[in-house]
């Protein structure tokens, strides 16, 4: 829908950017809704206790409810990508797909990680639909996801610099439009360093 947007709003160039901005999107959208709710449920239906008796390791216990919505975000990318393929005719043959995947997952266990942050907030809350909401607008207007970073206010930038999905996201455009994994200096690390003024 946003890529439709984009398209009549911005021309045929703008789709790319929204299918890719969006893909990174869905990522923390995905993986924050269901760690959330996890943790609000936890509270409301009193199964808190089950986790601080039981005698296995609590923080196994804590990791691995991030984890399992791993899968669920990497479908819903899959998915994202072959519509976007399917219906807007996405060209994706210059994309470089071992630093793509690596891009997706980097965003992905940084958004697991920042939800499980953010999580313990929903066991006192009264709905944790409020915080879901906030950080979802967070993601899509801080982090370049729809809203080009440098037309944003200054002093925002530090707020971009820290969400977990600004820096993978700048990677996985790069990768999409070729980039290698580690890119080559084109002068040895020596010969730099002996190139700078003393």
């Amino acid at each position: 829908m946003f890529a439709l947007t984009g398209r009549f709003a911005r021309g045929e160039g703008a789709v790319e950017s929204y299918v890719i901005g969006l893909t990174a999107y869905a990522i923390p959208s995905i993986v924050m809704g269901g760690i959330l709710q996890g943790f609000y449920y936890e509270r409301s239906y009193g199964t808190i206790s089950f986790f601080f008796a039981s005698r296995g390791s609590r923080l196994g216990s804590f990791l691995t409810r991030g984890v399992l919505h791993l899968p669920n975000a990497a479908f819903v990318v899959i998915a994202a990508l072959a519509f976007s393929a399917v219906f807007l005719h996405s060209d994706f043959t210059q994309a470089n797909w071992s630093a793509v995947v690596l891009s997706y997952l980097v965003m992905s266990l940084a958004a697991t990680a920042c939800a499980l942050c953010w999580a313990n907030l929903c066991i006192v809350l009264r709905d944790w639909l409020m915080l879901y909401s906030l950080m979802l607008t967070v993601f899509l207007v801080f982090t370049g996801v729809a809203i080009p970073r440098e037309e944003l206010p200054l002093g925002i930038g530090v707020l971009c610099a820290v969400l977990p999905v600004t820096h993978a996201l700048e990677g996985l455009r790069e990768a999409y439009a070729g980039a290698a994994l580690l890119p080559s200096p084109a002068i040895s690390p020596s010969k730099r360093w002996s190139a700078l003024p003393t």
